[in-house]
């Protein structure tokens, strides 16, 4: 898998303060979308167990709460066995003591089994393809009313508050 950006002390994507990483690669090609760039899966650079490295380093502090995964589609076929060891690695090094956020154009109720294994170790999901007709500059951590703000719940996500905010 190949990345496009890694976002250190990054202050928009989730509550706090975090780490996020872009990965390349996009087989959704939404109308509108505003980093085209990330469609490429061979965009970038490639992930490797020093990037993780470095990234799961930036997040051992305290004031960071968080790592967040976004794209191009984290979720997309060939971007799947990557996120997947990511956020296995993540809990494995920090446990539930640090949140993972991920953004995905696939929606909750309609993701593969496999889709479904990688969000299960998400805190947050953020579903739904964005749709430029429902663009709304004022929602929180998304672009267009149609997404969704999950949250898990041992394991059973639940529609969130922040959805109203």
């Amino acid at each position: 898998m190949n990345y496009s950006a890694i976002k250190y002390f990054c202050t928009v994507n989730g509550i706090g303060l975090c780490t996020s990483l872009f990965v390349s690669g996009c087989d959704l090609h939404c109308k509108g979308c505003f980093n085209r760039a990330s469609w490429d899966f061979k965009a970038g650079a490639e992930y490797t167990e020093d990037v993780q490295e470095k990234i799961f380093k930036s997040i051992e502090p305290e004031y960071i709460s968080h790592l967040s995964i976004l794209g191009g589609e984290p979720l997309a076929d060939d971007n799947q066995d990557a996120v997947l060891n990511i956020v296995k690695d993540f809990r494995k090094r920090f446990g539930n003591s640090k949140k993972i956020w991920i953004w995905s154009g696939y929606y909750l109720d309609k993701m593969t089994d496999k889709q479904k294994e990688i969000v299960s170790y998400c805190d947050y999901l953020i579903d739904g393809r964005w749709d430029e007709n429902k663009y709304k500059p004022n929602l929180m951590f998304r672009g267009s009313t149609n997404q969704t703000i999950w949250e898990n719940h041992n394991g059973e996500f639940v529609r969130s508050e922040l959805n109203d905010k």
